[in-house]
Formats: C-alpha cells, sequence, structure tokens
C-alpha cells in the first residue's frame, strides 16, 4: 500500500479531475443563482415597502395639509357671517 496512489487517483487522471471540477462548479452554479434570486427577491420586497411607507408619509401629509385648508376656509366662512350679521343689523 506506502508505493501506490490511492485507486481513485489512479482512476481520476490530470484531465478527468479538470472535467470533474468542471461540472462539479457548473453543477453548484445554479445554487449560486437561485440564491441571488432569493436575495433579489427580499431587494425587491423591501423597496416595495419602503415605496408603501413613502406613500402613506405622503397621503398623511396630503391628509393634513387639506385639513388645515379646510380649517382656513370654516374661519373664513365664520368671519365672513360675522360681517353679514353686523351689515345686516346696520340696516335695520
Amino acid at each position: 500500500m506506502g508505493g501506490k496512489p490511492p485507486c481513485g487517483y489512479r482512476i481520476l487522471s490530470m484531465m478527468n479531475r479538470t472535467r470533474f471540477w468542471a461540472i462539479l462548479l457548473v453543477c453548484l452554479f445554479p445554487f449560486q443563482a437561485s440564491a441571488a434570486l432569493f436575495e433579489d427577491t427580499d431587494a425587491r420586497r423591501s423597496i416595495l415597502d419602503l415605496r408603501a411607507r413613502m406613500n402613506e408619509k405622503a397621503d398623511k401629509s396630503a391628509m393634513l395639509e387639506l385639513s388645515k385648508q379646510n380649517e382656513l376656509l370654516r374661519q373664513e366662512v365664520d368671519r365672513l357671517r360675522g360681517q353679514i350679521e353686523v351689515l345686516t343689523n346696520e340696516l335695520r
């Protein structure tokens, strides 16, 4: 046993070893591609979540602005009603 190389090394010559590693790499490549696909899916999901949050904030901001405008209009209506009441009293 000491002088002869193990049986596996005799079978795999240099060319066969190269082919073996090439086939092994080709077989493992789809797993790496699918792992990258999952990472890409996670990234897309994160981007969509971020967009949704941004839209929510934009919607809340728009609602707040509309609420402020509504309050200003109510104050204006109240002021005009007061003026109408004063003018009506002056006419009597």
